[in-house]
């Protein structure tokens, strides 16, 4: 009698005959109708790596991860991507990144069960120009960074800086140390990381109650960039511990209001060195880390900082050897009043410096970066005839327009 198909391999041919009904606008190359049949000698590896890519790229609705991050009003990874970057403009790296489990002896080949790496990554365009986009996938893992590809993220750095395009990072866990499941399961053993733990053996080593130092790799990438080209990030979940350090080693970085929040260690660190609980709104909730500095700027939801994003970049070159882009199309500031009309005559008596501001810059042009912190100081980005200007400006509305401390910082930005 044949063997009957278990539970998960009737899942997974049923989840297989769904991706072949459904095309992937993610920015791939087109596929090629006559490709399955000129694969040759080699039908069943390609068959193997496409059903890896579909159970990638479609999400499984039972899966806890998902639920997880639907309830908690986030969008999935890819939906992020789609609405971040240029419709169909997203071309992937690694796409089969991950760890895969194989059919029966009647079918080796069956892909049955697939966990990709919860790091996604390739390039892409965002108005019209090419941008490298790597992105946190919380709803593997967590986003624990040991539970990810680790040279896939850092292999997303270096092409950025080798091309000379702009970075955008999509931040939703990350964290640079290990999570309860990899202490559990490794222990002491885990202390050495995932690189020095191929070379030592696990029976001598195996002693539960610890975690592993990470070992910052990539960091050297990371900065070197900054001198060289934008890099931007949206915090969009819990940034923790390397999470937060690639956050803010930015020229620019966004949150959101209702699912943000960053911190080098979560609450239940926080509790167990202090015995005091606090939420992670209240550990470094998106209202704490505007009002420090820590993030520039503040948006209600996901879909504004995917705006914001791609309004800081409009004003930038690509690269320092690139100069910046003009606007093709701009529009002088209307003239309701003369500028000296919107200075009162009195020393005594403030004035709003930002009305000030947009009526010397292009129509609709002014951004503003770190309103929420350096009171005094006033930042942003603007254009003048099409061409993209920095502007600073003291808030005589704010502590009387003195420049503090706090104000000294920003204006350094």
């Amino acid at each position: 009698m044949p063997n009957q198909p278990n539970i998960h391999t009737t899942a997974a041919l049923r989840l297989q005959n769904l991706a072949a009904h459904v095309r992937v606008g993610d920015g791939e190359d087109p596929e090629d109708p006559n490709e399955r049949k000129n694969d040759g000698p080699w039908k069943s590896e390609l068959d193997a790596l496409r059903d890896r890519q579909n159970l990638a790229r479609i999400p499984d609705p039972k899966n806890p991860g998902y639920i997880r991050q639907k309830e908690a009003g986030k969008l999935w990874i890819r939906e992020r991507i789609d609405a971040l970057v240029d419709a169909g403009s997203f071309r992937e790296y690694g796409s089969i990144a991950g760890k895969a489990v194989y059919g029966d002896k009647s079918k080796p080949d069956m892909v049955t069960n697939f966990t990709p790496a919860n790091f996604v990554a390739g390039n892409a365009n965002l108005n019209g120009r090419p941008v490298i986009v790597g992105a946190d996938d919380f709803s593997v893992r967590g986003g624990h960074a040991d539970g990810a590809i680790a040279n896939k993220a850092l292999y997303t750095e270096q092409l950025a800086l080798s091309f000379r395009i702009p970075m955008v990072r999509l931040i939703d866990g990350s964290s640079g140390g290990g999570s309860v499941t990899t202490l559990l399961e490794w222990g002491m053993y885990s202390l050495f990381g995932p690189l020095v733990r191929s070379l030592l053996n696990p029976r001598r080593l195996h002693s539960k109650g610890r975690t592993y130092i990470p070992p910052l790799i990539g960091m050297d990438t990371m900065i070197a960039s900054l001198s060289e080209i934008p890099v931007v990030a949206a915090v969009l979940g819990p940034a923790v511990g390397l999470g937060a350090a690639r956050a803010v080693l930015t020229h620019f970085s966004v949150i959101a209001r209702s699912t943000g929040q960053l911190f080098a260690a979560g609450p239940p660190i926080v509790e167990h060195a202090t015995f005091e609980s606090v939420t992670k709104d209240e550990l470094g909730g998106a209202e704490i880390q505007t009002a420090n500095g820590s993030i520039d700027n503040l948006a209600p939801d996901e879909k504004t900082c995917f705006e914001q994003l791609r309004r800081f970049l409009s004003y930038l070159p690509s690269s320092t050897s690139r100069l910046p882009p003009a606007a093709a199309v701009w529009h002088a500031p209307n003239p309701p009043k003369a500028l000296h009309l919107l200075i009162p005559h009195r020393r005594q008596r403030a004035f709003n410096v930002r009305t000030v501001v947009e009526g010397v810059v292009d129509q609709k042009s002014w951004f503003e970066i770190g309103e929420g912190w350096g009171d005094g100081v006033v930042v942003g980005l603007a254009t003048l005839e099409g061409w993209p200007v920095g502007v600073l400006a003291g808030d005589c509305e704010k502590v009387g327009g003195v420049l503090t401390e706090r104000g000294t910082a920003k204006l350094r930005w």
